[in-house]
């Protein structure tokens, strides 16, 4: 099952003296199993000690105004925004990481395993690179952390070159009134 399997959340990570969290990580690791967070208030990932061992971390909102967490709206800037104060961060580098994992992050752990056994995040599929599809976002801002801390609402969205949004409509259908 490398490859094919996510842990949501896992927010008992949090509270455990890093040395267990660490154990746990490289069996994690070894196991090919990949993690996604949510931002939460409490309970953050450890994103360095997950780093270091090269594994799949995406960011994601399971929940929009709902019981559990009233906290989210389908943005993902706005919850990379989250994510980088909820673990209060101040570095550029920092709140860039966590650019990285709502973007190439996400997309490595839907992924799943290679079939040649390379590591997640050495596929030039999730990044800039020649030959990655051409999937973006433009928003007027002067660096990653800029757009996260201001999280422009303009946008304009591209599927593999194509534009699909602007402006918060989609693109090619009428504007609802």
């Amino acid at each position: 099952m490398a490859g094919h399997v996510t842990v949501s959340h896992a927010f008992a990570l949090n509270p455990n003296p890093e040395p267990e969290v660490a154990r746990i990580l490289d069996v994690l690791a070894e196991a090919g199993v990949a993690l996604t967070t949510v931002a939460p208030a409490k309970g953050a990932l450890p994103q360095a000690l997950i780093r270091a061992r090269r594994m799949a971390l995406g960011l994601g909102e399971d929940g929009q105004r709902d019981y559990w967490s009233p906290y989210g709206d389908g943005d993902l800037l706005r919850r990379t925004w989250q994510l980088a104060f909820t673990n209060g961060f101040r570095a550029d580098a920092d709140i860039e990481g966590c650019f990285d994992i709502a973007s190439r992050g996400g997309a490595q752990v839907m992924a799943g395993a290679r079939p040649d056994g390379s590591a997640l995040v050495d596929d030039s599929r999730f990044g800039l690179a020649v030959g990655a599809p051409a999937d973006f976002m433009l928003v007027d801002a002067d660096t990653v952390t800029s757009a996260i801390m201001d999280c422009p609402r303009d946008r304009a969205v591209f599927k593999v070159g194509r534009l699909i949004a602007s402006g918060g409509e989609l693109a090619g259908w009428p504007r609802l009134s």
